[in-house]
C-alpha cells in the first residue's frame, strides 16, 4: 500500500505549524514534543522555577523509550523551546 504525499509535505513534520508555547511564571506548563523513537506525540510539564535552560529525561508514553529534552525559555518573551533526541540507541 502506497501514501500518496507531494513532494513538499511531511507527514513527521508539524513543528512549524504550531504558536510557541509560553511558559507560565509560577505554574507548571504543558510543552509538547513528538518522541525521537516513535513520532508519537507527549507532553512534559515545565516549571521555570528550575531556570531558563534544563535537561532532563522522559520515558515516551507510548514506546517507552527515553527521550532527554533540552528545553530554553527566552527571558524576556517567555516562548519556550524543547529539542530532544534519544538518550542513547538500544
Amino acid at each position: 500500500m502506497s501514501e500518496d504525499y507531494s513532494d513538499d509535505f511531511d507527514p513527521w513534520d508539524d513543528a512549524g505549524d504550531e504558536e510557541p508555547v509560553i511558559v507560565s511564571v509560577g505554574e507548571l506548563t504543558a510543552i509538547p514534543y513528538g518522541c525521537a523513537a516513535c513520532g508519537e506525540t507527549n507532553e512534559t510539564q515545565f516549571d521555570l522555577g528550575g531556570g531558563y535552560h534544563q535537561q532532563y529525561t522522559e520515558d515516551c508514553a507510548v514506546c517507552c523509550r527515553p527521550n532527554l529534552l533540552t528545553i530554553t525559555v527566552d527571558e524576556e518573551t517567555h516562548a519556550a523551546t524543547i529539542v530532544n533526541e534519544l538518550e542513547y540507541d538500544c
